[in-house]
């Protein structure tokens, strides 16, 4: 019995032990939060929620870099997915919808966190948070995506309560997309969230984010091909006539762009896309009715006005080197062939490229025509005099001599070698070249993608802009300082098939 009593004394000495370390605890808690000033209580507000903008910020990058691998989604890097933009949406709260209005028009609504794999992310204030995409970047049900690759700018500017631009001032800086945290309810905002709805799905959006009665972040311009302007709170903005408070969080082109081409596998996809439409050029000028061996004319390099996104604007005309050829009705009449677009002929079908999978470049949902899609204004074409629709003499360099020539790199220590057609893939700008890849639309841009200079280098870019189909155009293979991609189509003598090659000896 004295043990038992001992043993209860210990128990309750310890219970009590453990009741003051409890209540001792809450007091220095309790002092520590009553003497926190009111602006280090903002500051661990401002901390809280800009933890969940950055974590909003790395999933949608995630999604970007990783889209391309869904089977249905080959050949489409970068999409960004639509907001969740009402009530009773494929998918439920939090679930993306799409489609999210026009494919050129931006779109605005709830954080997708649900389509994204994560749990409701919310600010200071418990708000989850809002987003918007621009239109380019945004995921389309289209069978053929608008043109989307790492020169596709942004269609936002980031403004203070002024009105300044904070970003976005130029065309490439402009972000892709912006990520909003409504913070607590202002005058004249009215919540109605529903309780019982992990995020409320009340999607009155003017009732969270702000309005300085200039720019208003809930209802943007969403127009096509519009430049949208969001307001970002600045200290002190909460008291103003109009109050801010909203924190924003954007997606730069770069940021997203950057992540993307660290991947190890799309290079190589580049690569193969290209060799492909080389095969594919050879291929038409193996149509059992195209007796002389003929090759397509090239594309403009400048159109002048016309949409660089829209591929029937890559039409052929008379000319030596352009942009590779979409559409090819003057090749096609002059050859007196019948068939229509170039990649939707069905000699473009089966392409084997030595991966033991052939590319089909015929089919739209596929993974390198989207690619082609996609990255189209990235692609040159040379065409030899001896090889163009209306030649008179049989197509080979044996005869007049009149084919372009490449020079192998190093310079000088190779012999050149003529080539019936080359095709080219320029890959990322490169800045310390002063390249720019802007363009119309929006109003205001400049055609950048008019000049070549800005896609190709090595002398490259002043031969395709003067160029004659002869070996006056002396293409250079690319050296160190160039990240530009060429296969050649290989000179045959008459009666042999064309074949593609590498421009460069011993290179794979």
């Amino acid at each position: 019995m004295l043990g038992s009593g001992l043993t209860q004394m210990k128990y309750q000495r310890g219970i009590a032990l453990l009741i003051f370390t409890i209540v001792l605890a809450m007091a220095a808690i309790t002092y520590f939060l009553t003497t926190m000033s009111p602006a280090e209580i903002k500051i661990d507000h401002q901390q809280q929620t800009q933890a969940a903008l950055k974590q909003a910020k790395i999933v949608l990058i995630a999604h970007a870099v990783t889209h391309a691998d869904q089977p249905l989604d080959k050949g489409e890097f970068g999409d960004l997915p639509c907001p969740d933009t009402a009530i009773g949406g494929f998918g439920g709260e939090g679930a993306s919808d799409s489609p999210c209005g026009t494919d050129k028009a931006a779109t605005i609504g709830y954080f997708p966190w649900r389509s994204l794999g994560v749990d409701a992310l919310r600010d200071s204030a418990g708000n989850c948070l809002f987003y918007a995409v621009s239109a380019s970047y945004k995921i389309t049900t289209n069978p053929v995506p608008v043109m989307l690759n790492a020169d596709t700018n942004g269609m936002f500017q980031i403004v203070d309560s002024t009105g300044a631009v904070i970003e976005g001032a130029t065309a490439s800086t402009r972000p892709v997309a912006v990520i909003f945290a409504a913070g607590p309810v202002l005058a004249g905002q009215n919540r109605v969230p529903d309780s019982t709805k992990i995020c409320g799905e009340d999607y009155n959006l003017s009732a969270y984010l702000d309005n300085n009665g200039v720019t208003d972040n809930a209802n943007p311009q969403i127009a096509e091909d519009v430049v949208s302007q969001f307001v970002n709170a600045s200290p002190g903005s909460e008291t103003m006539a109009n109050p801010l408070n909203d924190q924003l969080i954007t997606i730069s082109r770069d940021e997203l762009w950057q992540a993307i081409l660290r991947r190890s596998d799309f290079t190589a996809k580049m690569n193969n896309l290209t060799q492909a439409l080389t095969k594919c050029l050879v291929a038409y000028s193996a149509n059992v009715s195209n007796t002389g061996r003929r090759l397509p004319w090239p594309a403009a390099v400048d159109f002048a006005g016309a949409d660089y996104r829209d591929s029937p604007n890559y039409t052929d005309v008379a000319i030596y080197a352009g942009r590779y050829p979409y559409r090819i009705d003057n090749t096609n009449a002059a050859l007196g062939l019948a068939g229509g677009d170039l990649l939707d002929r069905p000699e473009c079908a089966s392409i084997d490229i030595g991966t033991g999978t052939p590319v089909n470049l015929n089919n739209t949902g596929g993974e390198y025509r989207k690619l082609w899609e996609n990255w189209k204004d990235h692609f040159y074409y040379a065409l030899s005099k001896a090889y163009e629709p209306t030649a008179i003499t049989p197509a080979t360099c044996n005869i007049l001599l009149d084919c372009v020539t490449v020079e192998p790199f190093p310079y000088g220590t190779l012999p050149k070698q003529s080539f019936a057609g080359i095709v080219f893939y320029s890959s990322s700008k490169l800045s310390a070249l002063g390249q720019s890849r802007d363009t119309l639309p929006p109003a205001g841009d400049t055609d950048d993608k008019a000049n070549v200079s800005n896609y190709l280098e090595n002398g490259n870019d002043a031969i395709i802009k003067m160029a004659t189909g002869t070996p006056a155009d002396d293409y250079k293979y690319p050296d160190t300082n160039s990240n530009d991609v060429m296969w050649c189509i290989e000179n045959q003598s008459i009666g042999l098939p064309l074949d593609v090659v590498p421009c460069q000896p011993g290179m794979p």
